[in-house]
């Protein structure tokens, strides 16, 4: 199963120059993350969101430790709202029904 986990930070100032090389380093020897993107708001300058995807067995829908771990430590920075999502389907834009009949 896939899980997203969306950290969500509104900074209290302008963003930090080191921020992005701390997140990287929280994050960039966890065995079980397959991808970790940081996204900036396109109207706000400091509200980002830091999406970490993982695959796991079984049903899981709780933090990961580096989740936990991140969010609170970007709580030194900022408001911080942490989630986790759970794939439950995949829209794949090449597969579509059969619609010959």
């Amino acid at each position: 199963m896939k899980t997203m986990e969306i950290i969500h930070l509104r900074l209290a100032g302008r963003v930090p120059e080191d921020l992005v090389d701390i997140i990287r380093d929280s994050v960039v020897s966890v065995p079980d993350l397959t991808d970790a993107r940081i996204y900036r708001n396109s109207k706000l300058e400091n509200d980002l969101a830091i999406h970490l995807h993982r695959e796991v067995s079984g049903p899981e829908d709780k933090a990961s430790d580096v989740g936990i771990k991140l969010a609170s430590l970007l709580k030194n920075y900022g408001m911080v709202s942490h989630y986790v999502w759970t794939e439950c389907c995949s829209l794949d834009k090449w597969s579509r029904p059969d619609e010959t009949g």
